[in-house]
């Protein structure tokens, strides 16, 4: 009996194939969009990264987060979302950091999406995450269907460690897209740029603003604005007295007569 004529009616090819769905978009993911825990942490000024790799030089305009609704994520703290060239603490490392008001997710599993206020320009290796503001407990969803453990880097108090603890995929995403150009008809002249130069830079008892600028605030990165005494040295330079304000992160806004608006980073230190 030959198996042609034992099996003529039977398709053996029905049961020899397994298959797999991939969903293609504008974004790398390591999780399969479901969270089984929230992963993070408490720690005032600590920040945590992951790690891709991307096969060819892009742009990321967004990230992806998924902030379930525990504790922390309702506090409606501001939260600084970062791209990073490596995890460590020079300020050339940061390809771009934007700050928000931090929202909890309305529901399951449902990601919220963040315009960067500057896109960044990757070659392969990029990391994304955050900076947190608060010592209550921030955290992302954990997806637990495989692990890229190994990817995610943290700071506490400025000393980077690579993750061994927690075992599964963060819920944050790099989003990549193109970067809208405008028509340029002509190159732009170095007088029709707004400029601003601050230094000392870290700052202890005083800095100096110079630039051709009309208005200036003073922002830390929960967006309340400061009032700090300053002197107006002359009409491209201003002194501003910041020995009374705690360490930290600030942001220096400038508007000129036009209404152009620059806004640059100061840190304040002992």
């Amino acid at each position: 009996i030959t198996g042609v004529d034992t099996y003529s009616n039977i398709d053996l090819r029905t049961n020899d194939t397994l298959s797999r769905r991939f969903t293609l978009d504008n974004y790398y993911a390591y999780d399969d969009g479901t969270a089984e825990y929230v992963a993070g942490m408490a720690n005032n000024g600590g920040v945590v990264l992951y790690q891709f790799v991307l096969n060819t030089p892009d742009t990321i305009t967004h990230i992806d987060a998924y902030f379930p609704g525990v504790k922390g994520n309702n506090s409606g703290v501001a939260i600084e979302l970062l791209v990073m060239s490596n995890p460590d603490n020079i300020d050339e490392s940061i390809l771009s950091s934007s700050v928000f008001t931090l929202q909890a997710s309305p529901a399951v599993n449902q990601f919220r999406r963040y315009a960067l206020s500057e896109p960044a320009y990757v070659l392969d290796t990029v990391y994304i995450g955050w900076r947190q503001q608060t010592n209550e407990f921030i955290g992302v969803g954990l997806d637990k269907s495989s692990n890229s453990g190994q990817r995610i880097w943290s700071s506490i108090r400025g000393n980077w460690s690579q993750n061994t603890l927690v075992e599964g995929n963060l819920m944050l995403r790099p989003v990549l897209d193109t970067v809208p150009r405008n028509v340029v008809t002509h190159l732009p002249t170095v007088e029709a740029e707004l400029a601003l130069h601050i230094y000392p830079n870290p700052a202890r008892h005083s800095c100096t603003l110079e630039g051709d600028f009309e208005q200036w605030v003073l922002i830390d990165m929960l967006g309340k604005l400061h009032k700090v005494p300053a002197t107006r040295t002359n009409a491209h330079q201003v002194v501003l007295d910041v020995q009374g304000l705690p360490d930290g992160l600030y942001y220096i806004r400038v508007q000129n007569r036009d209404g152009r608006v620059r806004t640059e980073k100061l840190i304040i230190t002992e």
